[in-house]
């Protein structure tokens, strides 16, 4: 009895660690973001898969061999392990060029040689900076013609627009919706 209480709290407190997401953050224009991700478990023959959220492979490498042929085309030739990452434990992924689309979750896997999966580790990539995109609209008002710039951030959770009480000539305004994401507007009149 004492055994098997034991031996789920363990079960416990490894699930606690196993899904505690590290943020990393960057810019866009830097040159490369690394995405952290440390490891005792060193097997013979382990293979270890990076994804995004979209289950899309980042970044393969078994035996300390990467493995491109096996990546999302978005990454391909974005990405970059040290070398002997299993022998040293370092299974970090370096992203070059990171750009706003790349915000997202990243899930590290390391599996043993039979495919069980044997760690697995989250990192949450933001993006700072200008996280609009400008879209124009021209419209008719009353005989009036007007032209409104729109900068919508794009989420995969909600696309809204905020327009600014500003004048012309402000290049963006900031404000949050409801669910605390950023969107920026500019009205033109």
């Amino acid at each position: 009895m004492t055994y098997s209480i034991y031996h789920m709290s363990m079960e416990l407190m490894c699930c606690f660690v196993l899904f505690s997401v590290v943020q990393v953050t960057a810019e866009p224009g830097d040159e490369s973001v690394v995405l952290t991700c440390r490891s005792t478990v060193q097997p013979d023959g382990a293979k270890v898969v990076w994804k995004d959220r979209n289950e899309r492979k980042v970044h393969v490498c078994q035996k300390d061999s990467e493995q491109p042929e096996k990546q999302h085309r978005r990454y391909r030739n974005r990405t970059e392990m040290k070398k002997e990452p299993l022998r040293t434990g370092d299974l970090s992924v370096t992203l070059k060029h990171p750009t706003n689309t790349d915000r997202d979750t990243y899930t590290c896997t390391v599996y043993s040689r039979e495919g069980k999966e044997l760690m697995e580790k989250q990192v949450e990539l933001k993006i700072k900076g200008q996280c609009c995109r400008y879209r124009g609209l021209d419209i008719v008002i009353d005989s009036y013609f007007v032209t409104v710039r729109v900068f919508v951030c794009h989420t995969p959770a909600v696309q809204q627009l905020c327009y600014s009480d500003e004048h012309r000539g402000h290049l963006c305004s900031s404000c949050q919706t409801s669910l605390g994401l950023p969107v920026c507007s500019l009205l033109e009149i």
